[in-house]
């Protein structure tokens, strides 16, 4: 017996041009480091990043990573992401029904690893955390019967609250348990935001080319700091680097996307090689890499 899909779920997927296999990322570089290195399939949302989208980019916005990779060549990549940002705008309340349905499927594919990972903000940087979202009884009931999930029917305080209190009825235990979510963000988080964040086990990472000073609410929250090196081919990361007069410890970023049991004990530098960006201009790869940034 067949499973029906919602109809507005189905009237969303149409609209959008949108469904299981286009609308989460299964399969990138990031995403085969983190299964590689770090054991953890991983389903990432990558969507169109405007002014709306990342509001604290700076120095980052002129060498922006949506610019690089297979998107420099693809216009089908670029523009699903564009339809994806369109319907995250204009029809939130669906989009992110539709994406908690969209994160089970990946999470139950992929019951038989002990952990799995989901990113929202792939090349995005919404407040997540502020953003309401309500499961009707349809959703809950379809997500049962397709993937053995069941998602009480009530608003939540935001996503990763809904993914994290789902109960998986064929293991008999929260999502949560297996699930991690995670993102990197420039937005400037709030004592309350992290504890939040905490709470939910949705893991931060500060990252460097914001318009406020993240590195101070770096060191004062002890959560880890991205930054991107102007290196040459063959150069490594550094070991230790100096930054506005305080010497950090250096983590090799590149080895995989997945950071949630990253040491927490104090502030490192989550290095990563510069990647190269379409149409990039040198000076302004200069202004955003912290080993060249004045």
């Amino acid at each position: 017996m067949s499973i029906k899909i919602p109809q507005d779920f189905k009237e969303f997927s149409q609209k959008y041009n949108l469904d299981s296999q286009n609308f989460l990322t299964l399969s990138s570089a990031k995403i085969i480091k983190n299964l590689t290195y770090s054991e953890v399939p991983t389903s990432v949302l990558y969507m169109y990043n405007d002014y709306q989208a990342c509001p604290f980019a700076d120095t980052c916005r002129d060498v922006c990573l949506i610019q690089s990779g297979r998107a420099i060549f693809s216009k089908t990549i670029m523009d699903c992401r564009i339809r994806r940002h369109k319907a995250f705008i204009y029809d939130r309340p669906i989009f992110m029904r539709y994406c908690v349905s969209q994160v089970i499927r990946h999470y139950a594919k992929n019951r038989a690893y002990s952990k799995t990972s989901f990113r929202f903000n792939g090349t995005s940087d919404w407040h997540i955390l502020r953003m309401p979202i309500t499961i009707t009884k349809s959703d809950s009931e379809y997500i049962l019967k397709a993937y053995k999930v069941y998602i009480e029917p009530v608003k939540y305080t935001n996503i990763i609250e809904c993914l994290t209190n789902a109960l998986d009825t064929k293991l008999n235990q929260s999502v949560g348990q297996k699930l991690y979510m995670y993102d990197y963000t420039k937005r400037p988080i709030t004592d309350s935001d992290l504890k939040l964040a905490k709470k939910l086990n949705y893991h931060l990472t500060l990252s460097h080319g914001s318009k406020v000073d993240l590195l101070s609410i770096a060191l004062k929250l002890n959560l880890n700091y991205a930054c991107s090196f102007l290196l040459g081919k063959d150069e490594e990361l550094p070991k230790t680097f100096e930054y506005q007069g305080k010497v950090f410890e250096v983590l090799d970023g590149d080895k995989t996307d997945f950071r949630v049991f990253d040491k927490s004990d104090k502030t490192y530098i989550l290095g990563l090689k510069h990647k190269r960006t379409k149409n990039q201009d040198l000076d302004k790869v200069k202004k955003f890499c912290i080993n060249t940034s004045i």
